[in-house]
């Protein structure tokens, strides 16, 4: 996974250094090519574009690319550092450098969005591995119960009128709980890799669980928890 890092962040230079150097040039003139020499480091030039943010980028850039500029430096910060990344992290990543060089309009964009397609591809593989067993036993749950029924039904319509029409009567029986038993475990199916959509409050995450969700709720639990203590007291 760092080795993903590592190719987002020559990226991420490769895209950022010709933007940031002709701001330079044009403000900084007098020593314009000692500050621009240090901007092969991606910690160098991340954190010169947000110190100078106001009086370089700001009219160029919005307030959401300056929090893309913070991100990448906590996430280069833990690359020097050794860390270790999940493939949600390397993904997240590489989404901000991606989206950082779209909003300077860098050709780089184009490879950044390449390691993006690969990190997506690795969540993939690992979702559908470990989400394998789950669903396959939902799957064969829902199909065990609906045959089950249909089975009794048919059993009851075979013995008790048994005529053609109770046959025909008894196949659509089956077929019906089939289809039935497929909508159900297709029902449990959700979408739980790259970004996506919550349900509940409509925020984009990246997790399988909402932590928006999850925080609120606690933060509700709290304040019950809270007011009760108060009127006990």
């Amino acid at each position: 996974m760092n080795d993903m890092i590592s190719s987002g962040l020559n990226q991420l230079v490769a895209g950022l250094q010709p933007y940031v150097a002709a701001r330079v040039r044009t403000l900084r003139a007098e020593d314009a090519d000692r500050i621009i020499a240090s901007f092969s480091d991606p910690h160098a030039i991340l954190v010169y574009m947000w110190d100078h943010w106001n009086d370089l980028f700001r009219h160029e850039l919005s307030f959401a690319e300056r929090c893309l500029v913070s991100e990448l430096r906590e996430y280069r910060n833990r690359w020097a550092h050794q860390r270790v990344f999940s493939d949600d992290d390397v993904y997240r990543f590489l989404d901000d450098v991606e989206r950082l060089l779209n909003a300077i309009q860098s050709p780089a964009a184009s490879a950044a969005g390449s390691l993006r397609l690969k990190a997506l591809a690795n969540l993939s593989t690992r979702y559908s591995q470990t989400d394998a067993t789950p669903r396959k036993k939902t799957f064969l749950g829902a199909m065990a119960i609906c045959l089950v029924c249909a089975a009794a039904i048919d059993f009851a319509l075979l013995n008790y009128f048994f005529s053609g029409l109770s046959c025909i009567m008894a196949l659509l029986v089956s077929v019906l709980f089939y289809r039935i038993g497929r909508r159900l475990a297709v029902r449990e199916a959700v979408i739980t890799v790259g970004p996506r959509e919550c349900p509940t409050c409509a925020r984009v995450v990246y997790s399988a669980q909402c932590p928006y969700c999850e925080t609120q709720e606690f933060s509700a639990a709290e304040l019950v928890s809270r007011q009760r203590d108060k009127n006990a007291a």
